[in-house]
């Protein structure tokens, strides 16, 4: 069995590699304020990453007909993307949802709490559902044969990275008592958000190479 992937696959990867080292690159060529006013919280890189995921929901709310048990949760997932960016995760409770701290130690209204928790258990549910599905598409004998696959495992190593520059900061705070250096601090800005943006669009790139795969079959 052929498992290796395709160059258009390949050549997918080296464009992401170069969006990477532009990203990079940025701390040190743009001046600060320009570079914080770039990634802020609702700036011009985050509202670009809401309207990514939000035309990600819309591609698989087109092809629910075709793919109802993949293509509802994948939608939702999307719109999941969506509102955190818009950092809706904080909008019940005022701290973010998978902070597990809160639900033992804030002094809040047990309902609120409820709420809180079952919102985030269904949360956890979906993500993990749609992680499900991923495995038992990789466990089908000719699914490392196919483009989309290849491009689906480099969406989720995109996310992974993501998730953990997003954590960096707190990570290093913890473990040493100090923050990161200012110019490792907007570096680590710059691609976690970044990559961000690129996410969706690694999805929906994967979403389509499945689609005409399905066409080309018929």
């Amino acid at each position: 069995m052929n498992r290796m992937p395709s160059p258009g696959f390949r050549g997918s990867v080296l464009l992401l590699m170069l969006y990477a080292a532009v990203l990079s690159a940025l701390p040190w060529r743009l001046p600060k304020a320009q570079l914080l006013a770039l990634f802020a919280e609702n700036g011009p890189v985050e509202n670009l990453s809401v309207i990514a995921w939000l035309l990600l929901a819309l591609l698989c709310l087109l092809h629910v007909l075709r793919w109802p048990r993949l293509m509802l949760p994948a939608m939702l997932t999307a719109l999941l993307g969506a509102a955190r960016e818009q950092d809706l995760q904080n909008a019940i409770t005022g701290v973010n949802l998978f902070r597990l701290k809160w639900y033992l130690t804030a002094d809040a209204p047990l309902g609120l709490k409820l709420v809180a928790g079952v919102t985030l258990m269904l949360i956890v549910a979906l993500l993990l559902h749609m992680l499900l599905l991923a495995a038992q598409a990789y466990r089908q004998r000719d699914t490392w044969r196919q483009q989309w696959a290849w491009t689906l495992l480099l969406a989720l190593t995109v996310a992974a990275a993501s998730l953990g520059l997003d954590k960096t900061q707190a990570l290093v705070h913890d473990a040493t008592g100090h923050w990161l250096h200012e110019r490792a601090s907007l570096w680590v800005k710059a691609l976690e958000e970044g990559l961000e943006l690129a996410l969706p669009l690694v999805f929906a790139s994967a979403l389509l190479q499945a689609r005409r795969m399905r066409r080309s079959a018929w």
